[in-house]
Order: structure tokens, then sequence, then C-alpha cells
């Protein structure tokens, strides 16, 4: 699947996720606007798969609204390259994510990661810090699943369609030289 294909099934994912859990009591201890440090880490790996096949990447966003993607298209060595990707969100795009992760309940669940993970599959974690605290959305929470992938996708969607588009691209490409004959 490419990314613009994935970015398409992450935003559809991310409606539904959001209707699901409008009904969900939470967020009741986040502020209601958005705190001057707010900020987000969401980092992505692709499960065990032989070289080139494996990827992986990082979002960051700052509280001024700066962000960017780190991307490795491949398992890092000094041989793989990492690109990596600026973009900007306006307050009132910062507002909407703060909003969002607040409605859907992530402030305000303690996250612990499941006992029995899967093993060989992706995995992702998200980082938000919230005045001075940071909370931490684990790749295989133990309950709430459908927040924590919400809560992911909202991040995944924030970065701009077109830094997507462009790192698979140049993923395809790197695949490409790099594969298997």
């Amino acid at each position: 699947m490419n990314v613009s294909a994935f970015h398409w099934w992450v935003l559809l994912a991310l409606a539904g996720s959001s209707l699901a859990c409008a009904s969900l009591s939470g967020g009741s201890s986040a502020p209601e606007t958005r705190p001057a440090d707010f900020s987000v880490r969401y980092d992505w790996w692709e499960g065990s798969l032989p070289p080139p096949y494996h990827y992986q990447f990082s979002v960051t966003i700052a509280p001024d609204g700066t962000g960017q993607v780190t991307y490795t298209p491949d398992y890092p060595s000094t041989d793989t390259p990492t690109w990596v990707e600026t973009f900007a969100l306006d307050e009132a795009q910062l507002d909407a994510l703060y909003a969002q992760l607040r409605d859907l309940g992530v402030f305000a669940t303690t996250w612990r990661e499941a006992v029995d993970i899967p093993v060989g599959g992706s995995s992702s974690v998200l980082v938000i810090t919230v005045e001075g605290a940071s909370i931490t959305v684990p790749a295989f929470p133990e309950r709430a699943v459908e927040q924590a992938d919400a809560a992911k996708s909202a991040v995944y969607a924030a970065v701009p369609a077109e830094i997507w588009d462009r790192l698979s691209a140049q993923r395809d490409q790197y695949v490409q030289e790099h594969g298997a004959p």
C-alpha cells in the first residue's frame, strides 16, 4: 500500500474512531485550551522484514507548531540515508490537534503496555507533553486501543500529505535500487 492510500485509510479510521470515542468520558484532567508547552513525538517502526523492506519514521511537533518528519527507508546503518522534511502548523491547527487528543481522552487515560504483545509486526509510540508532564501512549496499550490508534492517526494526519507522498516515492526508489535482484 502506498503512503497516499495509507494516508486516506488513516483519515477514515480517524473519523470512525473519533465518532466511536465521542461518547467516552475523558479529557477532564486536561485544560480546555492548549497549554503553551503542548508538543508531540510519534515514532513508528515497520515490523521485522528483510532489508530493504523495513522502514521507520518519527514525527515531532514543537509548541510553536514547527514540525519535522525524520524517515529512514531501511534498518538504520551508516549506509542507510535518513530523510528529513519540515512543516509548520499554525495556531488553529495546533489548537485543533490538541482538542482532538483531549476529546479522545488521551490525557485522562492511564496508559500501560499490554502484557501479551504481538511479535514481528509494526509498532508505534506517541509521547505528548502537556503542562510539563509527558503522556506516553504505548505501542500496544492494555486498554483504550481505539483511542490510542485515533491519537496516533491524528498526529500522522497533521503532516501535510505532500510530505508523505514525497517520502513514499523516495522509499519506492530506494527499495528498487537496494532490493534483491
